[in-house]
């Protein structure tokens, strides 16, 4: 069977599974809706929220799982804090069904977790509502638990952090009703092994125990039935561990509650159980007997006859597993071939886990029959566990040495079901737990998921190693040193994604240093795709998202994430007050600061969207962190929270300089020359020449001070420009980051629209203001999708045509003084036709006015022609211009320097009018060179627009293979000008692309010179 296959089938039994859940979620609402009270109704509805819940986390869909989760809390406040279930939680939970339905439907059919906006809405009602009804049973009870409660819903991780329930396994009332679960699900897992039923049932109740244990903070449980839920493929032997621990659990926490209580119901009572226990009695201390002479043949004889009789008790009671072990022993014996002695001790642990199988499944206490099979199983093997040690020792070094390794793994999974009832014997539980843990992972080695590799190896020798210890220390009446059991107990599971060359979940909070709230979440298919971005050599940062202000915001940054440019590998939900905020552990290619202009990109403010943290792999950290100027001026990122080193330079040098400037003007300020002058004169007796050298003293003063602040000024303007400068590059961005993700938006497109595209991008070393950057990318994805949709045809037309199957696709970017010109060309039949009436041509059409209306509020503008494709042009926005400033009448005008191409001072005789243009005046600056003049606006008046009949002043701008002599009154000086575009009405003025604050304080208009040159408008 293919792998294609196989995932088919897990996402048709998700989608199955899916919809009985979603089937029983919406029966018991309706069945609540008429009796709020039912409880039975409630646990049905919560189990059924539980599967579907757990289904989504099994196949890592995060989205869906979240709703799932939520409605959860909400189902799990009505079962267990009494929260009344009033008509508006009904009607939110039967809302989240159908969410949760839609969301099934679109994952099965796209075989992808559901987008997360999908999800963030219904969420944020959902966590609402249970925060005001944990609120509500705050506000109603003094209950200090209670409170506790509440305060901790404030900061909590809430879709897949579990809740600190702890203290709830102390509360009666919770115990009592844990003891209930437990009592139905230990009954039910006796009957199937009693019934030797399909273990796939029993290990249903084993996982329902278990989530009730967890709910419950019954730790000591959960922990125990862990490691069997673990298992690939769980075998008898280990349920029947399991079985014997559990109810040994049972007994040791419910013991002291009375009898009626806790006793679990059995399923077989009968006085003939305890006659066939009183029956054993005697052959079984004849074998202890008899075990002491193995080698003489008389011994053996007498053996095989005990055997006889006991399978004889075993068949009269339909005890076939424990005839089969009887059945072995003889075959052992019978063989002859001096190996029983071998054997003996193997039977001996079989016949006892038997034995005690067989009152574990009947429920009976073993104490009250005439032998205990359990006390008898862990006497055996305690008596037998030092020299288990030493044989796992030489197992472990046949195992180092490769030595017929399912042989010794089937011989150490032996000795580890051995030393487990040895532990529970002298009271070592830890250790005991440990052993399943290990036992699974051998399990797993024999049938070769994992390999036997030096991290198993050195986990068992370690559990060895504990082990003496803490048996060294019972012998000496000492407390055994748990610690370091408990620790072998917490690492031990990280071995089997180590044997299988892989990292835990805990590995890799560790190795990368994930937040608390991350801990205890990753998936296997998150911890896979960690993997893959581990050996890709990727990145990974945590991002934080406040979704719920801004629904485009939502959309953008899930459709940045869809683009490839990172990879979503988990994602927690947590409160801020009434707040709802998200973090994403993402793995990305991009650096630290490609990341930060990326979220920049999609919000400026930095207030929804911001880098939380950059996890650094402890295991490979960053060699050099210093950042190579290629590397940045290339990518042009700067945090926009935040200034740069040299803009707080020079700042500081401003403030400086401004505190000197306002000591000078001060200081002038308080001289009153014409007092000072006067005095003086006054003092000399109205004597010039004797007043003259001290008023000049008074003046050079002053003129030193007026000098000072001319300098400063001069040093001033200078700083202003380089802030200027380091402003805009700040805003400055590589078109690379608007055109590279082009690439999977199509793929995906072509994908939909079964056509065959490849994209190519030119200009992508462009700088833009990132303004622009955001402007452009509704549109150019729009004319991606009518390119592939209505322009490009299906491979096998393409073929017909004599086409490649394979459509290009260009999209040029090209810079001009003033503009940006963005082409989007493709080799499609170009079916769009603007003069066409067809339904699909003017559905087009439409799109096309609406993305040419945006551009024009813009001032841009948006060509489409059915053979060349799609051009966009757009002014350049913020954009720092080195300017000829120029007045004509009273406005005045920014001509860009890289344009002109001189200037000029012409006489009336080289003005001439040529006939054929109408009589419009040329410029001849030669007999053969004649330059047309083009007139701007001055004064807003009704005046008409009159040419030189004299000298004028004229400004020569070229473009192409045009040039224009643009009539001016005045130059006023070359600028450097930041340009802001046009807003408004104003966006409709021709020839004209922005504004700039001038020197003088005066507002000047940038001239479009590419406009003028082509259509020549006044």
């Amino acid at each position: 069977m293919s792998d294609d296959l196989d995932i088919n089938e897990i996402w048709g039994l998700y989608a199955e599974e899916g919809g009985q859940s979603l089937d029983e979620i919406e029966a018991c609402l309706l069945i609540l809706q008429q009796t709020p009270n039912n409880s039975q109704a409630i646990a049905r509805l919560f189990r059924a929220m539980h599967t579907y819940k757990g289904n989504a986390r099994m196949l890592g869909l995060s989205a869906i799982e979240s709703v799932a989760h939520h409605s959860e809390d909400m189902i799990g406040l009505v079962r267990d804090d009494g929260v009344v279930l009033a008509n508006d939680i009904i009607d939110l939970l039967l809302e989240a069904t159908d969410s949760l339905r839609g969301m099934l439907e679109l994952s099965v059919a796209k075989k992808q977790d559901a987008p997360p906006h999908l999800a963030t809405k219904m969420c944020q009602r959902l966590s609402d509502k249970v925060a005001d009804c944990r609120l509500s049973l705050t506000e109603s009870s003094t209950d200090l638990a209670t409170e506790n409660v509440q305060q901790a819903v404030l900061q909590e991780s809430i879709i897949f952090e579990p809740i600190d329930n702890s203290a709830l396994a102390d509360d009666p009332v919770y115990r009592e009703i844990f003891r209930e679960i437990a009592a139905d699900n230990l009954q039910n897992i006796q009957t199937i092994l009693l019934n030797q039923q399909d273990l796939k049932l029993l290990s249903d109740e084993v996982e329902q125990l278990h989530y009730a244990a967890e709910q419950m903070g019954m730790h000591e449980w959960s922990m125990l039935m862990g490691n069997f839920i673990g298992l690939t493929e769980p075998d008898i032997e280990s349920a029947q561990i399991l079985s014997e621990a559990l109810q040994d659990l049972y007994t040791q926490d419910f013991s002291s509650l009375t009898e009626a209580t806790t006793a679990i119901s059995p399923v077989i009572i009968d006085d003939s159980i305890q006659e066939f226990f009183k029956q054993l009695q005697a052959p079984l201390s004849r074998l202890s007997e008899l075990k002491l002479a193995l080698g003489e043949q008389e011994n053996l004889q007498a053996i095989v006859t005990t055997a006889l009789e006991l399978m004889s008790l075993a068949e009269t009671h339909h005890f076939v597993r424990l005839t089969e072990v009887l059945e072995q022993l003889i075959s052992e014996i019978n063989q002859d071939d001096g190996l029983i002695a071998n054997y003996f001790p193997v039977f001996e642990f079989n016949l006892y886990s038997e034995l005690s199988t067989i009152i574990n499944n009947l429920a009976i206490d073993g104490n009250d029959l005439a032998i205990n099979p359990r006390q008898c199983l862990q006497h055996w093997c305690a008596e037998h566990l030092f020299e288990n040690l030493l044989d796992m020792c030489l197992v472990v070094d046949r195992l180092k040495r490769q030595e017929n390794l399912p042989a010794q793994c089937q011989r150490m999974m032996l000795l580890f079901r051995q030393i487990y009832h040895a532990c529970l014997h002298v009271g070592l539980e830890t250790a005991a737990q440990l052993c399943m843990t290990l036992l699974d992972l051998y399990s797993r080695a024999e049938n070769g998921a994992v390999a036997v590799d030096t991290m198993l190896l050195r986990s068992t020798q370690s559990f060895i190693s504990d082990i003496e210890f803490a048996l060294d220390s019972e012998e000496f009446d000492e407390s055994p040193d748990r610690a370091q059991l408990k620790q072998l107990l917490q690492v031990s599971p990280e071995v089997t994604p180590e044997n299988n060359g892989s990292l835990s979940s805990a590995q890799i909070v560790t190795r990368l240093g994930l937040p608390n709230s991350f801990h205890n979440i990753l998936t296997p298919e998150s911890i896979k795709t960690v993997l893959t971005a581990l050996e890709q050599g990727l990145q990974f940062y945590i991002i934080r998202a406040d979704l719920n202000q801004d629904e485009n915001l939502a959309d953008q940054f899930i459709t940045w994430i869809s683009e490839g440019a990172a990879e979503v590998i988990s994602n927690v939900t947590f409160y801020d007050g009434k707040e709802t905020l998200y973090d994403f552990f993402i793995a990305s290619s991009l650096s630290e600061k490609a990341i930060t202009l990326a979220l920049n990109m999609l919000d400026p403010t930095n207030q929804q969207l911001r880098l939380e943290a950059v996890l650094i792999d402890s295991m490979n950290p960053p060699l050099n962190t210093e950042i190579d100027p290629q590397q940045e001026n290339s990518e042009s990122i700067i945090s926009q929270s935040a200034l740069s080193s040299e803009m707080l330079e020079i700042i500081g040098e401003l403030v400086t300089g401004q505190s000197m400037a306002q000591h000078l003007l001060n200081h002038l300020f308080e001289t009153d020359l014409v007092y000072t002058v006067d005095t003086i004169v006054h003092d000399a007796g109205q004597q010039w020449h004797l007043a003259k050298n001290s008023v000049t003293q008074v003046l050079e003063s002053s003129q030193e001070q007026l000098e000072k602040l001319i300098q400063l000024e001069t040093h001033h303007t200078a700083l202003l420009n380089r802030l200027q400068d380091e402003a805009i590059r700040l805003r400055v961005r590589p078109a690379a980051l608007l055109l590279e993700p082009l690439q999977a938006y199509c793929d995906g497109l072509a994908r939909q629209a079964d056509r065959q595209v490849n994209l190519t991008t030119s200009g992508d070393e462009i700088e833009l203001d990132f303004s622009i950057v955001e402007q452009l990318k509704v549109p150019l994805r729009s004319l991606l999708q009518i390119c592939i949709n209505h322009r490009i045809e299906a491979p096998e037309q393409r073929l017909a045509l004599s086409k490649p199957a394979v459509a290009q696709i260009n999209i040029q970017l090209i810079r001009y003084i003033d503009h940006i010109k963005l082409s989007v060309f493709d080799d499609g039949s170009g079916v769009y036709d603007p003069q066409s009436k067809s339904e699909d041509d003017l559905s087009m059409e439409q799109k096309l006015s609406e993305i040419r209306q945006q551009l024009q509020i813009q001032g841009g503008n948006l060509l489409a022609t059915a053979s060349l494709g799609f051009q966009i042009t757009l002014p350049l926005a913020m954009v720092a211009v080195e300017g000829m400033v120029v007045r004509v009448d009273a406005v005045q005008y920014v001509i860009p320097i890289q344009g002109i191409q001189t200037i000029i001072r012409s006489e009336a005789e080289q003005m001439m009018q040529v006939s054929a243009d109408g009589g419009k005046p040329m410029l001849r600056l030669s007999a053969e060179d004649l330059i047309p003049i083009q007139l701007l606006a001055g004064r807003h008046d009704d005046q008409a627009l009159q040419y030189p009949t004299q000298r004028g002043l004229y400004v020569i701008v070229r473009g192409d293979q045009q040039r224009l002599a643009i009539v001016v009154d005045e130059l006023i000086g070359q600028q450097q000008v930041l340009i802001r575009p046009l807003q408004g009405y104003l966006a409709s003025i021709q020839g004209v692309t922005g504004c700039a604050l001038l020197a003088s304080g005066e507002v000047g208009l940038l001239l479009d010179i590419s406009h003028l040159l082509g259509l020549k408008l006044l």
